[in-house]
């Protein structure tokens, strides 16, 4: 169990690594050409394994945390760490299915082109209704522990189960809007490209959130004290949703 443990973390490290550089490489190669075409598909392919084995790590930890993280039963802070654990992958099991479900929108609206009927005969749908359910799931702890959460006997801020309550409530709207999409009439296509550039960024934003989240404090010993532990949270999907707002404004004048 330990070495699955480590091969779904070396997995999810290194491609998440060559995401990063592949992201940037499609922001600054020439849209729609030959080289955006071939590094948005193995960017695709690249989201597709991080966000299954992110997904398949979450519903592991969630379910059994004791042969996910063995060290957790002997730890002196056992039961602080289990809480820190259940926050981590309940956050993360709704951004692996709404990474993967981004990147196949994203994709589908491209090779379904005017073929707008289609998109409901591809994984699309499942993967949005994953998505919302993970995001309901991840609405109603947020909710549920800002309730009953005892500060005094965990240690963990009750403030910070307002990240899950707000991302899930988020990811609800975001699903349900989207699963509209795919079964209402044909928006055009100029919405269609719309969907592609906003799916594609926001993995983009997906990439860098996780990075900044779980990675930066590893490398380099970065952790914000108490509240401000929420600007990583929040700061890159404020930021990339703005700039890709911004981005389709010039592209619709």
């Amino acid at each position: 169990m330990q070495s699955l443990h480590l091969i779904l973390r070396a997995i999810h490290v290194c491609l998440g690594f060559v995401g990063l550089a592949l992201f940037w490489l499609i922001i600054a190669v020439p849209k729609g050409g030959m080289w955006h075409v071939r590094f948005g598909k193995v960017f695709a392919i690249v989201t597709w394994i991080i966000g299954g084995s992110a997904l398949i790590s979450s519903v592991w930890a969630l379910v059994h945390l004791d042969s996910f993280a063995p060290h957790i039963q002997h730890a002196p802070d056992s039961e602080w760490q289990r809480e820190i654990y259940q926050f981590i992958f309940a956050i993360l099991l709704y951004l692996s299915a709404a990474t993967i479900s981004g990147a196949v929108f994203g994709i589908q609206v491209v090779r379904k082109r005017d073929r707008h009927d289609e998109l409901r005969q591809t994984s699309l749908p499942i993967w949005l209704t994953i998505t919302m359910c993970c995001a309901m799931g991840l609405c109603t702890f947020g909710l549920w522990r800002l309730c009953t959460q005892q500060t005094a006997t965990t240690g963990m801020p009750r403030a910070a189960f307002l990240i899950p309550a707000l991302v899930g409530l988020f990811g609800i709207v975001t699903a349900w809007r989207e699963l509209r999409y795919v079964y209402g009439p044909f928006p055009g296509h100029r919405a269609r490209l719309d969907r592609h550039i906003w799916h594609m960024c926001g993995t983009g934003v997906a990439f860098h959130t996780a990075f900044i989240v779980f990675g930066a404090n590893r490398l380099f010993g970065f952790q914000l004290p108490g509240a401000w532990q929420l600007i990583p949270w929040i700061a890159p999907p404020v930021i990339g949703m703005a700039l890709t707002a911004q981005y389709l404004r010039r592209l619709n004048p």
